[in-house]
């Protein structure tokens, strides 16, 4: 009897000792990579007392079906008043949260932040500072497609031209983003 005892025992100590295994934030019950995404997005902006187009792409890792990490960079080109040329371009980080992405129609929250280049013809180049949060609503349209409308504000920081000013840079945004890609996992 006493060695039917100690059997049991060794058994249920192994499974007691078995289904406590480590918690960690890349195991099964945290962060776990469930995504690549990456397209195109092209906005309307404020600039000079007017509107402008900017265009870019992104890349980006999703992790638990609703956190992106990745990078984006955007690019305008345009004429000042006094004629002269005028591009600006950013490189950025990006962070986006899509609570219900699994959900046909779902919002979304993105922030980017980064450094870049203004550059005016007749003045040369600047580094300026670009954080551009924004929010929006994605649809579904194929597993591997997804459409959406945003709106944000782009703060830009670090501009030394006499003819373009941060507060000239920095405006209000609507936006189109087509992001392909796949989600798998649950």
């Amino acid at each position: 009897m006493k060695k039917i005892t100690l059997i049991l025992s060794i058994v249920l100590l192994g499974l007691s000792i078995n289904a406590q295994k480590d918690e960690t934030i890349f195991g099964q019950s945290g962060i776990r990579f469930t995504g690549i995404w990456g397209g195109s997005t092209t906005s309307i902006n404020g600039f000079q007392d007017d509107f402008d187009f900017i265009g870019g792409g992104f890349f980006a890792f999703e992790f638990n079906k609703s956190l992106l990490l990745g990078w984006d960079n955007y690019e305008m080109r345009s004429t000042l008043n006094d004629g002269g040329k005028f591009s600006l371009t950013t490189h950025n980080f990006l962070v986006g949260y899509t609570p219900y992405s699994y959900k046909s129609f779902h919002p979304y929250f993105y922030t980017s932040v980064g450094n870049g280049i203004a550059d005016v013809k007749s003045e040369g180049r600047d580094r300026i500072l670009s954080v551009q949060p924004s929010i929006g609503l994605e649809l579904n349209v194929f597993r591997w497609l997804r459409i959406s409308l945003d709106g944000g504000y782009r703060f830009i920081s670090g501009s030394d031209f006499t003819s373009v000013s941060d507060q000239m840079l920095s405006s209000p945004f609507v936006g189109v983003r087509a992001k392909f890609g796949w989600s798998w996992g649950r």
